[in-house]
């Protein structure tokens, strides 16, 4: 393409050339049945005095689990073993700042 000529869109599958594209992540898939648990249980753990966040994970034998980050070790007997039939684990992570 020469200097003179003006950018024209590459087609119907892309943007003009040389244009930034803007990120559009996909439309949220249904959730799965570790998240659906999470979301059940997520005001009621995180009310918990101590706890720190939530997510999920891979334990050691590689079985999904919700993990539990807690502020210091004495917070692990107030947190449930078992969530909607996952094993909860916990992690002492100190607590969380806000920077």
């Amino acid at each position: 393409m020469s200097e003179e000529e003006p950018r024209r869109p590459r087609g119907a599958d892309g943007p003009p050339e040389g244009v930034p594209v803007p990120f559009e992540p996909p439309p949220a898939a249904p959730g799965s049945p570790i998240e659906e648990a999470l979301v059940r249980h997520r005001e009621r753990l995180l009310a918990i005095d101590g706890v720190e966040g939530l997510d999920h994970g891979r334990g050691a034998d590689g079985a999904e689990v919700i993990r539990v980050h807690i502020r210091a070790m004495s917070v692990k007997r107030k947190v449930p073993r078992e969530l909607d039939g996952f094993p909860v684990i916990t992690i002492v992570t100190g607590p969380y700042r806000a920077y």
